[in-house]
């Protein structure tokens, strides 16, 4: 009665302890993950501070060039005042020869039409003589009758009618010869007259031309002095970014060696995790394999007879010729292109679609509690999943990653140690990853496939878990 009393007292110490190394594991896996999550930030701050304390430094380097910059803009600046001041004044001295210019044409334009007018004048007078002499020709012509009618008496008077005569025609031939000089002279002066007033217009658009010139020169003074101001103005917001980058830098450092020293923490913490998570993993399977009474009983024969199930058909298309050893234990990979998640082929590929689905479907079929039921060889390639994962893939990556989920290789943590695990079974707590940064705690329940006494791979088991009390 003792005795039978010892025996069921430690049964249920043992079932306990393998109910609560399952839920250990599961709280450890959540710490794991939590403590992963942080060393991923972390790392991500370190990223950071030291691109923070990078672009520190190129401010800084780019806030030198400004500087650098500005003083050659200023003294360019400066210069550009100068010469244009120069120039300014040397256009206004034109200016006022200019003006002297435009006056003097003026002026002379002026005189040439009082010399017209004189001329003109002159030309009337010399006409007035012409007429003069044409009259005192016809008085000459009327003496030289009457004295020759007068005979002897008219003699004397008919001389001076000759002498008259030939005084009206020398009077008349040097009139017009001043006629005729006029018109060149009055010619020549309209000619200069009109040379002048072209020169006088020119002379008065260059005046027009040399003060707006002088204006734009003003103007350029004026902006060229603004820009200078403002170039002063850079130079001192840059000497201010200087100080300021300055004061930064000694914080960024500060600041990266604390967040370096916690994410080194961090670091060690989550190894030693990875530790203490295969110890809990461990202490279920010893648990278990003690006969402690675990909600996995079910599970783990069902994953050990499918497993059982899929080596030996393996084995029967080896025998058939369907496939050689050499083809089935060949881990090459090939990349299917234009995949991601990057999917892969190998040469067992073709066989284990057509041999897998049978068992595996059955699996889920018959508890709707798995999640999926999959093989995968021992590098964690799964080459045929259920055929609810196995959707051909989209553009969208996150939909791929939960939907489109054969040919992958997962060789993480818990995939490989599923693939390369040679004991009856093995029991890991994870979380899955569902893409799109969506997760899902599963059990995962694994049992090896040999095939010929060669160990080939294992068959995963999963489904959700909550932990106890869930």
């Amino acid at each position: 009665m003792f005795q039978t009393s010892s025996i069921s007292s430690s049964q249920f110490e043992l079932d306990l302890l393998a109910r609560q190394s399952v839920d250990l594991g599961h709280n450890i896996v959540l710490i794991h993950a939590s403590v992963d999550m942080l060393d991923k930030v972390m790392s991500e701050q370190v990223t950071l501070v030291d691109d923070a304390q990078q672009a520190a430094r190129r401010i800084s380097q780019a806030n030198t060039a400004v500087r650098n910059a500005a003083e050659n803009v200023g003294s360019t600046v400066r210069d550009t005042v100068e010469t244009v001041g120069n120039s300014a004044t040397s256009i206004r001295a034109t200016l006022d020869k200019n003006q002297t210019v435009a006056e003097w044409v003026q002026t002379l334009d002026a005189s040439m039409s009082a010399i017209t007018r004189t001329l003109g004048e002159m030309s009337n007078r010399a006409n007035a003589i012409k007429d003069i002499a044409q009259q005192v020709n016809m008085l000459s012509i009327n003496a030289r009758i009457e004295a020759a009618r007068s005979g002897d008496a008219g003699r004397g008077f008919a001389v001076v009618a000759q002498e008259i005569d030939r005084l009206s025609h020398q009077t008349a031939e040097t009139t017009q010869g001043i006629t005729l000089s006029i018109e060149d002279l009055t010619g020549s002066i309209l000619a200069l007259q009109k040379d002048s007033g072209v020169i006088a217009r020119e002379a008065s658009q260059s005046l027009k031309d040399s003060t707006a010139i002088e204006d734009a020169l003003g103007r350029i003074i004026e902006k060229a002095t603004q820009s200078e101001a403002s170039v002063t103005e850079i130079m001192t917001k840059a000497a201010d970014v200087d100080a300021a980058n300055s004061s930064f830098m000694p914080v960024f450092a500060n600041v990266k060696k604390g967040i370096s020293e916690t994410a080194a923490h961090l670091h060690d913490t989550r190894a030693q995790l990875d530790t203490v998570v295969d110890i809990s993993e461990s202490m279920v399977q010893k648990t278990v394999e003690l006969g402690g009474a675990s909600d996995d009983a079910q599970m783990i024969e069902t994953v050990q007879s499918t497993a059982n199930d899929m080596s030996a058909a393996l084995e029967q298309a080896v025998a058939r010729g369907d496939i050689t050893m050499a083809q089935l234990m060949d881990f090459t990979y090939h990349p299917i292109p234009d995949t991601n998640p990057q999917q892969h082929l190998a040469a067992f590929t073709d066989l284990t679609d057509r041999l897998f689905p049978a068992f595996q479907e059955a699996v889920l079929q018959a508890n709707p509690k798995v999640t999926f039921c999959a093989a995968v060889d021992r590098n964690g390639y799964l080459p045929t999943h259920n055929r609810k994962f196995s959707s051909r893939q989209t553009r969208d990556v996150d939909w791929n990653a939960a939907n489109a989920r054969n040919r992958r290789i997962f060789n993480d943590r818990v995939g490989l140690a599923a693939g390369q695990n040679t004991k009856p079974f093995l029991l890991q707590i994870y979380r899955r990853d569902m893409g799109g940064g969506h997760y899902k705690m599963m059990k995962d329940i694994s049992a090896p496939i040999m095939v010929n006494g060669a160990h080939w791979g294992g068959l995963r088991l999963a489904y959700e878990y909550q932990g106890e009390g869930h």
